[in-house]
Formats: structure tokens, C-alpha cells, sequence
């Protein structure tokens, strides 16, 4: 995403990361790479999605949403075990209903954050896909963990 041009606007869609477009036939990469980025990856492919309650992605609905969420939120503490281990996602059983948090930390700026190896990286251990477009809300990334919902938060 081109920073430098958004004048701090957002595109707020939860768990969406926008990287499908990335084409797969010579468009911005080779068929192989495309083919070893995606094969493991879960995206729809039924044009028939219905997408409801949009009024919730307007910034103050969006907002009271996301504080509701985070109050009865559950934090994942990473210096027991680190996404990266297989332990990790032993320890946690989870349902729709449920928040997970982990925060991050980052030194310099998010946008180079994002940029960097160490983004690629808990995407991956998260088993996301990192090299995407992903919109975050001030910081604040949204997945799923199974049926739960996953923030990502930068301090």
C-alpha cells in the first residue's frame, strides 16, 4: 500500500488480505512462486458472497466493535512459546466467540515494520499470508485463529 498517498485514510476490512490479485500467469510473478504461495492458503471463490452489516465498517460503529472485543479479549503471551513452535496452537482451543491478542513490537515505524522479514515471519508462523495488502486500524490486525478471532497489536 502506498502510505505516502492514503493522507491517513484506512480501508478497514477485518481478515481480509487483498493478495489474490497478485495474478498467476506472468502478471507480477512466476507461476511456480504463485503456486507455492497460495496452495495452502483458504480464499473464497463463490461470487455469490454476501457481505452484511457494512454499517459496522463505518469508523465509529467499526471502533465500538473492536473496544467490545478487546474487553473481554484473551492475551496470548509469546515468551512461553512462540507462534512458531508447533506447541503453540496445541495450547489453544478456541471457539467463534472468542478473542485472542498478541502484541508485537515494533522500533521503528509500522509502515517498515511491514516491510521487513519479521512481519513475514509471524504471518507465516500464524499461518497467514504475510506479503499481502492487509489493512490494520491504527495499529491493530485482524485474523482468524480457527473460529476465533486473532488481533495483532503493534506497540
Amino acid at each position: 500500500m502506498y502510505y505516502n498517498i492514503r493522507r491517513d485514510r484506512e480501508c478497514i476490512l477485518p481478515e481480509v488480505s487483498r493478495s489474490l490479485h497478485i495474478g498467476d500467469n506472468g502478471v507480477h510473478m512466476l507461476q511456480e512462486d504463485f503456486t507455492v504461495l497460495f496452495a495452502d492458503k483458504n480464499y473464497n471463490t463463490d461470487h455469490r458472497l454476501n457481505v452484511g452489516n457494512i454499517h459496522r465498517l463505518e469508523k465509529d460503529s467499526y471502533e465500538r466493535e473492536l473496544l467490545s472485543m478487546l474487553a473481554r479479549a484473551q492475551f496470548i503471551n509469546t515468551t512461553d512459546t512462540s507462534p512458531c513452535h508447533q506447541d503453540f496452537y496445541q495450547r489453544l482451543h478456541v471457539t467463534e466467540k472468542d478473542v485472542l491478542i498478541i502484541f508485537f513490537k515494533i522500533e521503528e515505524s509500522l509502515e517498515t515494520y511491514r516491510e521487513s522479514i519479521h512481519w513475514t515471519t509471524l504471518f507465516t508462523c500464524l499461518g497467514s499470508f504475510g506479503l499481502g495488502a492487509r489493512e490494520g486500524h491504527k495499529g491493530l490486525y485482524r485474523l482468524r485463529y480457527g473460529p476465533a478471532h486473532l488481533f495483532l497489536i503493534a506497540t
